[in-house]
């Protein structure tokens, strides 16, 4: 039995088997065609989904009955993109729940009142100059994007309140850290480093990682380590654009049958009982392949 897996799921009973993190996935559309996303696997219909004001509510509604202390507002899109993204944020905030919000920031300065009321801003940024960064993450610009981001820190330090800024850098074999911190050090709290890994997706039967030939001079040789365990099927409950439940952000086409939010969270979140007790025993050969358990060899 793994140790951290049987303490999650403790966690999990005492909390009343609810989650204590929801993820909104309001939208599925991106302004951003990035070589390392698992959008470039998703199907057409899919990728411009936008959450309507009656899944929003429904899944505002399951929040506040259940106390769920935090949610995110991204998963598969840049959430800045719906056109209802300033009232989500406010009606979050009125009632109390943490909120953290990922960006590419090419659109933050049409929405930094808002993000004022945000807890966490995650900046999803992995290039260190204009080259890399617009390789990595076309078709965007390298001096747009600093500028919105420069222009957002500058009216954020001035006001009472303002969200922790964090930057989510995918390290790669070519990633100049130096650079990265030169470049973007001053803007950030905090900056989360992650091995690129790969691309997971959910097949119709299990996940399984896949790494981009585009991008084949970037991974680092890993090994797979299972000890660790999963959080997600203990803790987290994500929410599709639609209302269809996934098992975790790796489900982005939320192709794994789970229900919906209409039917409620208890009913729900039990419903993925099957993979914590799978993961009690060892780790399922339904998420073997996910990149969750890549470990970069030392």
């Amino acid at each position: 039995m793994n140790y951290y897996n049987y303490l999650r799921w403790i966690r999990y009973v005492l909390r009343g088997c609810k989650p204590k993190l929801m993820i909104l996935d309001v939208t599925s559309a991106c302004n951003s065609r990035c070589l390392f996303c698992p959008r470039t696997r998703m199907p057409k219909h899919r990728k411009n989904g936008y959450m309507s004001k009656r899944i929003f509510n429904l899944c505002l509604q399951e929040i506040k009955k259940h106390h769920i202390p935090q949610v995110r507002l991204y998963s598969t899109g840049e959430p800045l993109l719906h056109p209802d993204i300033d009232s989500m944020i406010q009606q979050l905030h009125d009632i109390g729940v943490l909120i953290t919000i990922s960006t590419n920031a090419s659109l933050l300065d049409k929405h930094k009142e808002s993000l004022m009321l945000v807890d966490h801003l995650q900046l999803s940024v992995d290039g260190w100059d204009k080259e890399s960064y617009e390789y990595l993450q076309p078709p965007n610009k390298f001096e747009k994007t600093r500028k919105s981001i420069h222009d957002f820190f500058m009216y954020a330090v001035n006001q009472n309140e303002k969200p922790f800024i964090s930057f989510n850098l995918l390290l790669t074999k070519q990633t100049d850290l130096e650079q990265f911190r030169i470049t973007w050090g001053h803007y950030a709290d905090d900056i989360t480093l992650n091995h690129l890994m790969g691309t997971t997706y959910y097949n119709g039967n299990r996940f399984i990682t896949e790494q981009s030939k585009q991008l084949k001079d970037y991974f680092y040789p890993f090994t797979i380590d299972y000890t660790h365990g999963c959080e997600y099927p203990f803790d987290v409950l994500t929410v599709a654009f639609d209302g269809k439940i996934a098992l975790c952000c790796q489900d982005y086409n939320a192709e794994l049958p789970l229900g919906h939010i209409s039917e409620g969270i208890q009913n729900v979140f039990k419903r993925i009982s099957f993979v914590r007790k799978a993961f009690l025993r060892g780790t399922p050969l339904l998420c073997q392949g996910c990149s969750r358990f890549y470990k970069v060899k030392p």
